[in-house]
């Protein structure tokens, strides 16, 4: 009944927070006082910096991303904080499950979810604040996905915009967008797929838990990180400006999970009470 509880909980606190950054609004429509308040902000920020290089739409999408990325960096942090937790539980968890693997009867199974939840406690996990961290980058996500829709629709707060950038027109849409861009969408976005998905030596030095994925889960894996690189690099042969948006901000997320790796194998090796280069 307390897992329900939970599930419920943040399901509604995601719904509600999703709702609240117009992700129902309409992307054809401008940015005016009566959009949603994170969305004007965002589109404040974006039209600072554009205005600092004679108003350019790209430099706008290029220091509003970085700004954005390294402001919300802490949510990325304990994401990763969380995940780190996760793995040192995971053997603990896997040891409850077995403990009641022939126990189906509803007494056991209830003993079962306390010693589960005791775990969650012990750990320090919480799993509303786990889903709702993940809710956060969604949120951001889509807020700024938003304006650099709709930040150069005629009729905005900040529609008058240079749309040169480089050697691109970021005003080119609908299939008209350079190939070029559309290729690095998908490197990079296959960069940053490979990179999370990858174990780190640590963990693989210092197993916390055995392997449960099976080869066929493992494909299963492999095709949904294809998938992704393949619908990304679709939506962005649709907008050469969502194109450079993504490009931005998955190369900074590659470089925040690499030295989030790094951090959480400090993380892991103090935990662990183990002194790196010990064998």
């Amino acid at each position: 009944m307390k897992n329900k509880r939970i599930l419920i909980i943040a399901a509604l606190a995601i719904f509600v927070l999703l709702f609240l950054t117009g992700c129902k609004g309409n992307t054809e429509d401008p940015i005016t006082e009566n959009s949603f308040f994170l969305i004007r902000g965002f589109a404040w920020i974006f039209n600072f910096f554009a205005g600092l290089f004679d108003n350019n739409y790209g430099l706008g999408i290029v220091f509003t991303t970085i700004l954005i990325r390294l402001v919300a960096w802490p949510i990325y942090a304990q994401s990763n904080d969380m995940m780190l937790k996760m793995q040192l539980m995971q053997p603990d968890m896997d040891r409850v499950r077995a403990k009641y693997a022939t126990k189906k009867d509803p007494e056991s199974q209830q003993k079962m979810q306390m010693e589960m939840m005791k775990l969650w406690r012990t750990y320090k996990i919480n799993p509303i604040g786990c889903i709702l961290m993940q809710a956060a980058q969604m949120i951001i996500f889509i807020t700024m996905f938003q304006v650099v829709r709709r930040i150069t629709i005629e009729g905005g707060l900040y529609s008058d915009m240079s749309m040169d950038f480089l050697w691109w027109d970021l005003s080119f849409q609908y299939g008209r967008n350079d190939i070029v861009l559309t290729l690095l969408v998908a490197v990079v976005m296959f960069g940053q797929q490979f990179i999370s998905q990858r174990k780190p030596k640590y963990i693989k030095k210092y197993p916390t838990s055995p392997s449960n994925q099976t080869q066929s889960q493992q494909k299963m894996t492999k095709m949904m990180m294809y998938f992704m690189v393949l619908m990304m690099a679709f939506i962005a042969w649709g907008s050469n400006a969502l194109a450079l948006y993504w490009i931005v901000g998955t190369t900074i997320s590659i470089g925040q999970i690499l030295i989030g790796k790094k951090i959480s194998e400090k993380k892991f090796y103090k935990m662990k009470g183990i002194i790196p280069g010990d064998k």
